[in-house]
């Protein structure tokens, strides 16, 4: 749950992570309460799509791990909680 955000008076671990003094250039991960297995399946693709197919844009390789986890017809929560925090457009090096 490193992007939870539900307290207005604290920063979420990811928040902390892009406000630190060179820190995190983006963040990608659950706003709430979701099972390995279903982050298994998006980080495997996120990877794949960046190493294997050479993505540099974070939010295309991001988009692309929803989809590979929405052709399962499972895991909805992961859907509705995971959360891109930083600029899509950001290329990879």
């Amino acid at each position: 749950m490193s992007n939870y955000f539900d307290s207005p008076s604290a920063d979420s671990i990811g928040e902390k992570l892009l406000l630190a003094r060179g820190g995190a250039l983006a963040v990608w991960s659950s706003s709430g309460m979701t099972t390995p297995d279903g982050q298994d399946i998006m980080n495997k693709a996120f990877y794949s799509k960046v190493v294997k197919d050479g993505e540099k844009r974070i939010g295309i390789a991001t988009l692309s791990a929803e989809a590979t986890l929405i052709s399962t017809g499972e895991y909805s929560d992961h859907l509705k909680t995971w959360t891109l925090l930083g600029d899509p457009a950001t290329q990879l090096k």
